[in-house]
């Protein structure tokens, strides 16, 4: 399976690492905790659903917010 995420263009990967963000942000406002590996899939698929990329495959940007995750929980702790 090509990495459909590094082709994409650096707008429509800042979009959606902003909805990804937004999303964790939102769960960790309402439980005090980052997201689950259960709820990352909920939250993808919510993304994928909003995000107009032909090109984006699902299973990438789950890896890829799955792989973002530190980066996610360091950006809320700087934000506390």
């Amino acid at each position: 399976m090509p990495d459909t995420w590094k082709a994409m263009k650096g707008k429509q990967k800042a979009r959606i690492t902003e909805l990804m963000f937004k999303s964790v942000c939102e769960v960790y406002k309402e439980t005090g905790q980052m997201p689950s590996e259960n709820q990352y899939d909920q939250l993808a698929r919510s993304i994928f659903s909003k995000c107009n990329v032909k090109i984006l495959q699902y299973e990438d940007l789950l890896a890829t917010f799955i792989k973002n995750r530190q980066g996610l929980r360091k950006e809320l702790k700087h934000m506390e």
